[in-house]
Formats: C-alpha cells, sequence, structure tokens
C-alpha cells in the first residue's frame, strides 16, 4: 500500500510496475509466513475428542444459518466489510491519479491509515472494558459510514486538496477497521451461542463459513471493482497519457470509491443492530451453562 503507488508513480500504470510491486510483495509475505509458522507455540499439547464430535453433520452448518442469528449477523458483516475493503483498496490508486492528479500520494494515505490503526488498536481494548464489544463496533460502523457519505457530498460539492481527502478517509477508514478488529470475538459468542441452542458446538464449521463469508466478499470487492470501471467509462488509454479523466467518470469514481463504501458499511451496521441478538442476560445464560458443562465433565 505505501511502495506500489511509489512504483506506480515512477513507471506508470504498466507491468513493469506491477511486476515489481508483486515481486516485493510475494517476498515479504514468504519471509512473513515462515516466521508466522515458526513463531507460533501450541499450547494445548493434549486436546482430547468432544463425545459429541461423531453426532456433527455437513447439514449442522446449515442449521446454523436458520437459527443462530449471531452467526448469520457475522457473516452478513463478513461480506460488506471485506467487499467494502477491497473496492476500496483496489480503486483507491484511481482516486489519487484520476481524480487528484498524483498517484504517488496513496502512500501517505496508507501511513496515515496504518498510525491511526495502530493508536486504534491500543485504544479499542480498553474501551471494550467498559462497552459491548457489538455496541462499540455498531457505533464505529455508523461512524465511518457517516463520515464517507459526508465526504461524497463535499466531493460533489467543492474541489478540495488530496491532504483533507486522505486524512478523512483515513479517520473513516478507521472506524470502520473497529470491527475487523474485534469481530474475531464475537466469532467465539455465536459458537458459545450456537452451544446454547443446538448442543453442538461446532466451532470449526463456524470459523470456515465466517472465513468463506469474508473471501467472498473480497472476490466481489475486487471483481466487481474492475467491472465497475468500465460501467463508467473509464478510459485506460487517458490514463496512460497522465492526462485526468473526464468529469463524468471522475464522479463515477466518487461513487464507487467513496459512496459504495458507505452503503457497505451500513450494511454492516445494520446487521449487527437489526440481527444480532445476544444481549447482556444471554451472555449471563451461556456463561451459565458453560459453567455447569465445566462442572459436570
Amino acid at each position: 500500500m505505501v511502495i506500489l503507488p511509489q512504483l506506480l508513480q515512477k513507471f506508470g500504470d504498466t507491468s513493469k510496475a506491477f511486476g515489481i510491486g508483486a515481486t516485493i510483495c510475494a517476498l515479504i509475505g514468504f519471509v512473513f509466513c515462515f516466521l508466522h509458522y515458526y513463531w507460533t507455540e501450541e499450547r494445548n499439547v493434549s486436546v482430547s475428542a468432544s463425545e459429541d464430535a461423531a453426532k456433527v453433520k455437513f447439514t449442522d452448518i446449515l442449521n446454523v444459518f436458520r437459527v443462530n442469528r449471531p452467526f448469520l449477523a457475522l457473516c452478513i458483516h463478513g461480506v460488506c466489510i471485506c467487499t467494502m475493503q477491497y473496492v476500496n483498496s483496489t480503486l483507491g490508486t484511481y482516486m489519487y491519479a484520476d481524480v487528484f492528479g498524483d498517484v504517488g500520494a496513496m502512500s501517505m494515505q496508507s501511513m496515515i491509515s496504518m498510525v491511526l490503526g495502530i493508536v486504534t488498536m491500543l485504544l479499542v481494548p480498553k474501551i471494550s472494558k467498559k462497552f459491548q464489544l457489538e455496541k462499540i463496533i455498531r457505533v464505529c460502523l455508523l461512524a465511518a459510514a457517516v463520515l464517507e457519505l459526508a465526504l461524497f457530498a463535499v466531493l460533489v460539492a467543492v474541489t478540495i486538496s488530496p491532504w483533507i481527502y486522505m486524512v478523512w478517509v483515513g479517520i473513516a477508514m478507521s472506524f470502520g477497521s473497529v470491527s475487523i478488529y474485534m469481530q474475531w470475538g464475537l466469532v467465539s459468542e455465536a459458537t458459545d451461542y450456537n452451544e446454547l441452542i443446538t448442543g453442538k458446538r461446532t466451532e470449526g464449521s463456524i470459523y470456515g463459513t465466517f472465513n468463506l463469508t469474508r473471501r467472498i466478499g473480497q472476490t466481489i470487492g475486487n471483481s466487481a471493482a474492475v467491472l465497475a470501471l468500465g460501467w463508467i467509462g473509464y478510459d485506460s488509454a487517458l490514463a496512460l497519457t497522465g492526462a485526468l479523466q473526464p468529469a463524468s467518470v471522475q464522479l463515477g469514481l466518487k461513487v464507487l470509491c467513496i459512496l459504495l463504501p458507505a452503503i457497505f458499511l451500513l450494511g454492516s451496521w445494520c446487521s449487527f443492530r437489526f440481527i444480532w441478538n445476544i444481549t447482556p442476560e444471554k451472555r449471563e445464560e451461556m456463561k451459565a451453562f458453560k459453567d455447569s458443562k465445566k462442572q459436570n465433565a
């Protein structure tokens, strides 16, 4: 996110720029995947299979969609938030190159977003000790959506500098990323809830299916973003000359990069506002159920 815009600035929107960028990403990814592997320690050295494991069937995951509202909310959120992320990352370079005329500026936005992301990760655990996870997520998703909608209105009405844009987007994405950091705690709650109402934990199926919905969102975000460039009349030949796109195309890019992510952020917010149903009372019931299982084990 930091290096690629600089390569595009230097070599243009060419296979050479993307080839060098892909090579750098591959090398970084290779190193960190192996570090992740070698620095991971398995602490549960002796794990016995559950007596109910044999009763778990493949069709159970279909029933989970029907009866487990928190899991359904998370799956909708997974599709929406990942679509938003990948539309934003895929088309972000076009905003800077074809609306602001400075693709290299996207590197600064990436750095701002990373700094804000670190600050968010430091603050959110402290805040979560006082408020429920899903309440924090709802507030942050709504704040991100409102910021994006306001930014779209401003961009349509007036011309702003890329610096204002990158700070504004960075703050909005920081609010939106809170749900990405904290969603995993909610997956655990959805698993506990499933065990309470069905008698089956099916943890692997729940985590696997939730991750599948995220992959679906990533695929939609990447593919739809590229297709949408054709729908708004984007002229790739014009882009190679370094000239800005026509006003109609610039408006289309603003819709795709700002308004569309705002809509998907609202979709994620709706999933937690209208579908998620774990209340403090239900948490107490889930805790009592888990305690009773430990006592009977």
